[in-house]
């Protein structure tokens, strides 16, 4: 089978860990978490805390290993599929959301672009995007449900409302394959994971 990357995109609480896992477990995929990236970047808590200061820094930071992970991919996995959580579009989504929201400068925004452009301009397989769309006031009632205290401290209305905004325009512009699922309340899991299989080409 050939190697093609998924994607898994979606707003904060939108359901993009437990998607992965279980399309992963579904295609006997490799899974690549995002998790592990909020651990180890060294500027995300200095972010949470300053978001003018920090926010360029650390979403440069996730840009570059986002960027390295993708490439590693393209050269060492060719012959196994893999189930990406949130990747390097979701790194372009959290930017594109911080120029609207006042914490990049137009010079910061720019030279993002700038790298952006240049650490993906030699990928060649980005593969499928599944987009995972719910509304805002279901996506916070998740987020407490989980009890995750920083993402009820940070992650309110107008930020969730900015992040979907960001969303929709990079789905929009995207030039590779979206799959958009649009996720309610009653939602089933398996059934959902089922709808996705079936849109995947070449599943």
């Amino acid at each position: 089978m050939t190697y093609k990357p998924i994607t898994v995109i979606g707003n904060v609480g939108s359901g993009k860990s437990t998607v992965c896992e279980l399309l992963a477990k579904k295609l006997h995929a490799k899974l690549i978490p995002a998790d592990e990236f909020y651990k180890t970047n060294p500027f995300f808590p200095l972010a949470l805390q300053d978001r003018k200061r920090w926010s360029f820094t650390s979403d440069l930071w996730f840009l570059k290993e986002r960027a390295k992970l993708l490439s590693k991919l393209n050269s060492e996995l060719n012959d196994q599929n893999i189930i990406i959580d949130s990747g390097i579009v979701m790194s372009y989504v959290y930017a594109h959301s911080r120029i609207k929201s006042g914490y990049f400068t137009d010079e910061e925004w720019s030279l993002y672009q700038e790298i952006y452009t240049f650490l993906t301009k030699n990928i060649s397989n980005q593969g499928i995007l599944i987009y995972l769309k719910a509304p805002v006031n279901f996506l916070l009632k998740r987020i407490k449900k989980r009890g995750r205290e920083f993402e009820i401290k940070n992650h309110s209305k107008d930020y969730l409302t900015s992040l979907q905004s960001s969303l929709d325009f990079v789905v929009k512009n995207s030039n590779v394959k979206v799959i958009t699922i649009n996720i309610y309340e009653k939602t089933d899991i398996h059934n959902l994971i089922k709808k996705i299989i079936n849109k995947l080409p070449n599943f």
